[in-house]
């Protein structure tokens, strides 16, 4: 309950601001590589709790999540993170390129641990 009331409270901060320059071709660049390693931590953090011997390092998720914890992790997280992003225009850049550095720190050390990713989406 303390995560739901803490992301409600984040968003209407975020919302509060009214007034957002465009983004610049560059953030764009950063935007998307973010959401691409975003979307490869998802698939990791799936394959971690469904595989036995392996844990979750995130304190937000525990170290075996469930299905539905990881959705709502990353479910409300990206939107947030993109309402923080738009609303931060003279430190854009600067948050963009450090979210997008550490995604890829922990994109590179599940990889070194074996996780692998998996695309197979079914309908």
């Amino acid at each position: 309950m303390v995560r739901l009331l803490a992301f409600v409270l984040c968003f209407l901060c975020t919302i509060a601001h009214a007034d957002n320059r465009p983004w610049t071709d560059e953030e764009k660049y950063w935007g998307y590589s973010l959401l691409t390693l975003t979307l490869i931590d998802y698939q990791q953090t799936k394959y971690i709790s469904k595989t036995n011997g392996l844990y979750e390092l995130n304190p937000f998720l525990g170290h075996k999540p469930s299905m539905r914890s990881i959705n709502m992790h990353f479910g409300l997280g990206a939107p947030i993170a993109y309402l923080v992003f738009d609303n931060a225009d003279e430190h854009r850049k600067f948050l963009l390129t450090s979210a997008t550095a550490i995604e890829f720190l922990i994109v590179e050390h599940n990889i070194k641990k074996g996780i692998k990713v998996n695309f197979n989406f079914k309908m």
